[in-house]
């Protein structure tokens, strides 16, 4: 049995890479490859992360036992299905893979599980477009410091490139712990040819469009560091404002041109820049960005707050939506109950999260 996994890059069309793959899982399956559990993404949000995801945090956190029933269990499902190609894909198996030692662990269980041979697919996009993607995508979600400093920042140690841009030190840990392991076939593709493209080469077959789905949509780099300071006050908030904010249509929201533009010229101004982009160039072709793209201009009347932020009445309205859901929220039943449990009942309180879990 074989085993071709896509496994990153994040923000380089994962979802919609993910789609494809379970809305042509008949026709995959009719060529030999089966794409074990396929999900099409159906709302904004909604994080499905490709049918590996718990593998990879299960591989991330040690517990490598169910890492091997997983992949055990697929070549089970493979042979009784007639395959003889296993597809799996989460852009989260790129950052555990390049850890020193991963790749190598990772080899051994493939053996163990009866892979005869395991090609890993990986999506590389230029690293001025990709450093602010990820940015934006991650406010709301997670602590983030501000621009200039996570740009400036490596974040390889953990926290999933929260405290800092986590591309500049991967890359060469992607050179050293998992490019050489002469086990894995490697396979390097660049966002910039089309993503159809890409699962074309990668699946070997020529798939159909998806008819329903949707992809995972970011906020705007404006709504992003707002997103960055309310998190400060309030994490639940801040979730529940950056999914009104993605569902919210990109027509209804100000052109953010100039910050985003700014946020380019940082990362390409970088030092590790070009040296990144010296050691991506060996995997695909990417010249030195053009950071200066024009931004289509909205219609709709907006409040400019600074210089550089501007936000239509609509993205104002979306913000006071989220308020009023969230007071909602804080003072349901549910949560009434589970703040005077916490508060005064605390041992009972600890006593029931461990016996949920």
């Amino acid at each position: 049995m074989k085993l071709i996994f896509h496994i990153g890059l994040n923000k380089t069309g994962s979802t919609h890479l993910q789609n494809m793959l379970s809305f042509n899982r008949d026709k995959l399956l009719n060529q030999g490859i089966l794409y074990i559990n396929p999900h099409v993404t159906s709302t904004v949000g909604e994080g499905a992360s490709g049918n590996a995801a718990e593998l990879a945090l299960d591989f991330g956190s040690g517990r490598l036992n169910r890492v091997r029933r997983s992949l055990a269990a697929s070549v089970g499902e493979g042979c009784k299905a007639g395959a003889h190609t296993i597809c799996l894909s989460t852009e989260f198996m790129y950052h555990e893979l390049v850890k020193e030692k991963k790749s190598t662990l990772f080899e051994a269980i493939c053996k163990d599980v009866g892979f005869s041979e395991v090609t890993l697919a990986i999506v590389f996009r230029e690293p001025v477009s990709h450093a602010v993607s990820a940015y934006v995508h991650r406010c709301g979600n997670q602590p983030m410091n501000a621009f200039t400093h996570w740009i400036s920042s490596s974040d390889y140690q953990g926290d999933f490139g929260y405290a800092g841009y986590e591309l500049w030190d991967e890359l060469l840990l992607f050179q050293t712990n998992l490019y050489e392991n002469r086990y894995f076939n490697i396979d390097c593709y660049d966002y910039s040819n089309g993503l159809d493209q890409i699962l074309n080469e990668f699946t070997g077959v020529i798939l159909d469009k998806v008819v329903r789905g949707i992809s995972n949509v970011s906020v705007t780099c404006t709504e992003a560091e707002i997103l960055r300071m309310v998190y400060r006050a309030s994490p639940d908030l801040a979730m529940l404002l950056r999914k009104h904010w993605k569902e919210l249509s990109s027509s209804l929201k100000a052109s953010d041109s100039d910050l985003k533009g700014a946020f380019k010229k940082l990362v390409a101004s970088n030092t590790d820049y070009e040296n990144t982009i010296q050691a991506m160039s060996r995997y695909v072709s990417f010249s030195l960005a053009s950071y200066n793209e024009e931004e289509g201009l909205v219609s709709h009347s907006y409040i400019r707050t600074d210089p550089n932020y501007v936000v239509t009445k609509y993205q104002i309205e979306t913000f006071c939506d989220a308020i009023t859901e969230y007071q909602a929220q804080i003072y349901s039943p549910k949560n009434v109950l589970k703040y005077i449990l916490r508060n005064v009942f605390p041992s009972f309180y600890k006593f029931l999260l461990k016996f949920r879990s």
